[in-house]
């Protein structure tokens, strides 16, 4: 069985971040915190070695969070990998940076300042950390297995440039029922994700995904536009569910 995962992640991040969001009163604070996650992260990766390894190894079988992952989850990582897992222990402390990025996000929308200005900050903040992931890159690649540093605040600034773009489009301009689909999925995230895995672990343990793709989608177009396709049908299909619990205001939560 496995121990960490997808939705243990997100428990185990919400927890700590909460935790420091109540131990903390100003963004200065909570910064700092995001700093040092993400300083001691990278200094673990690069200075700390694996037993039989030297310091700064990134390869699957060389960095230390596999290592970690190998001796105290053993035969419970993930099932694909079996010697380590991608939400696993060391890989979880950037993640609580990245959740500890939402705490901030959030302050920013409920800055006492007009829609524009706060669209404006978003805005630059999204692009500033865009550019310093791209320059951290460098000296710790962006991983998302790893969860490297680099790649939490390269998608810390996609998230405040994305939510920089709707806060525009939907509060400001009122394209509201455009991205009406967007809120619909979002008001039962969690139960959407669950029901696409369960989904498609039935349809891999009965042998139904490839046979549905091999006479459906693989008659229909060329192999990587056939994966494309089922990609599409099997995202429609999710929002149709999501559609029905909204219509029947059936909202799930944690």
């Amino acid at each position: 069985m496995r121990v960490l995962g997808v939705l243990q992640r997100i428990a185990i991040c919400y927890l700590i971040a909460s935790v420091i969001y109540l131990s903390t009163t100003t963004a200065r604070a909570r910064i700092l915190w995001i700093v040092s996650l993400l300083a001691g992260y990278w200094l673990l990766m690069k200075l700390v070695p694996a037993p039989g390894y030297e310091a700064g190894r990134l390869d699957i079988e060389g960095n230390l969070a596999h290592y970690i992952d190998r001796i105290i989850l053993g035969r419970h990582n993930y099932l694909f990998t079996k010697t380590w897992d991608p939400e696993g222990i060391v890989s979880t402390l950037p993640a609580i940076a990245t959740t500890l990025f939402g705490v901030l996000a959030g302050q920013l929308l409920r800055w006492k300042k007009s829609l524009m200005e706060r669209t404006t900050v978003l805005f630059l903040i999204g692009n500033t950390l865009l550019a310093a992931g791209l320059i951290c890159d460098r000296w710790l690649p962006i991983n998302k297995k790893l969860w490297t540093s680099s790649f939490a605040i390269f998608m810390a600034g996609l998230a405040f440039l994305l939510l920089a773009i709707f806060l525009y489009l939907v509060d400001h301009l009122g394209y509201q029922r455009l991205f009406q689909p967007f809120v619909i999925l979002g008001m039962n995230a969690i139960a959407i994700y669950m029901l696409s895995e369960l989904l498609a672990i039935s349809l891999d343990r009965l042998r139904l995904h490839d046979w549905m793709y091999r006479h459906w989608f693989a008659v229909l177009a060329s192999p990587r536009n056939a994966s494309l396709l089922w990609a599409i049908a099997f995202t429609l299909l999710m929002y149709g569910a999501a559609y029905i619990l909204y219509r029947k205001k059936w909202f799930l939560r944690v």
